[in-house]
C-alpha cells in the first residue's frame, strides 16, 4: 500500500515529539519527589553546617547567636531544636503548634539517645516521622554539634508532596497544548520539506512517460533545489536527445 512521504515524516517526528513528552512526565511523576527531598536534605545540611561552625552557646544572655539561629532557620523555612548533653530543649523555632510540641518534645530525646548509641562516624543523619495525629509527615536530621549539643532539623513533606502533585498537573496540560501546537507545527513543516519531493516524483513520472513539458521551480539553493535543477537539465537533455533521434530517423526513411 503507497503510503504519503508527508504521513510517514510526520508520524516519525510526533512520536519522537510524544516519546519525549511522556518520558518527562514520567520523570516528573516517579522522581521529582525524590529531586525535591535531595534538595531539602541539601538545606538542612547547609543551616546544619551555618549553625555548627559558629560554635554557639544559646543561653539567656547570648541574643546575637539566638537571633543568628533565628535567621538561619527561618530564612530556609526550617524548624529546630538544639538539646544540651542532658536532652534539655535550650533552643527551639517553628514548633507553634503545642500538640506537635509536645509529641516531638517526647520522642526527639529518645532519637537523641540512639542516635548516640550508632556511634556513626556522621555526625547527623534523617529520618522520616509523623506527628502526633499521623496526618502529616516530616523529614528530620539529627546531629550533634561540635559543642557537645545536639540539634534537629525539620521540615514538612506535605508542601513536598502539595508541590509535586501541582507540578504534575501543570505539566500534564502543558504536554497537551505543546503536543496540540508540535502536532500542527509538525504538518505544516514536514509539508514543506516534502512538497519539493513530491513534485520531482511527479515529474520523472512524466518524463518515464516521455513528458518533458513539466520543470521543477526551486526555491533555494539545498539539495533538494539541486536535484530539481538536475532534472531539469536531464530532462532538456533527454527531450533534445529524443528530438534528433526522431529526426535522424525520419531522414532515413525518406531516403
Amino acid at each position: 500500500m503507497k503510503r504519503s512521504i508527508t504521513i510517514q515524516f510526520s508520524l516519525i517526528f510526533i512520536s519522537i515529539l510524544a516519546g519525549t513528552i511522556f518520558m518527562c512526565l514520567f520523570a516528573n511523576v516517579f522522581f521529582l519527589k525524590d529531586f525535591y527531598v535531595a534538595s531539602l536534605k541539601k538545606q538542612f545540611l547547609e543551616a546544619y553546617e551555618m549553625i555548627d561552625v559558629k560554635d554557639i552557646h544559646i543561653g539567656a544572655y547570648n541574643r546575637n547567636e539566638y537571633l543568628y539561629v533565628n535567621d538561619i532557620v527561618k530564612n530556609n523555612n526550617l524548624s529546630v531544636m538544639i538539646f544540651d548533653t542532658h536532652h534539655w530543649n535550650i533552643y527551639r523555632c517553628g514548633f507553634e503548634n503545642s500538640a506537635m510540641l509536645s509529641h516531638y518534645s517526647l520522642i526527639l530525646p529518645n532519637e537523641m539517645k540512639k542516635f548516640m548509641e550508632l556511634n556513626s562516624e556522621s555526625p547527623y543523619y534523617f529520618i522520616q516521622s509523623s506527628d502526633y495525629d499521623a496526618f502529616n509527615s516530616y523529614l528530620l536530621l539529627f546531629g550533634y554539634l561540635k559543642n557537645g549539643n545536639y540539634i534537629c532539623l525539620m521540615a514538612p513533606l506535605e508542601d513536598i508532596e502539595n508541590n509535586v502533585a501541582i507540578a504534575n498537573r501543570f505539566l500534564v496540560q502543558v504536554s497537551v497544548i505543546a503536543i496540540v501546537i508540535g502536532v500542527i507545527l509538525i504538518v505544516f513543516m514536514t509539508r514543506r520539506v516534502t512538497t519539493p519531493i513530491k513534485q520531482l516524483a511527479n515529474i520523472s513520472n512524466r518524463m518515464a512517460h516521455l513528458d518533458f513539458t513539466a520543470h521543477f521551480q526551486p526555491r533555494g539553493s539545498n539539495e533538494v533545489d539541486m536535484l530539481g535543477k538536475h532534472i531539469n537539465l536531464m530532462s532538456d537533455k533527454l527531450e533534445s536527445t529524443i528530438s534528433e533521434l526522431k529526426t535522424a530517423n525520419n531522414e532515413l526513411r525518406s531516403d
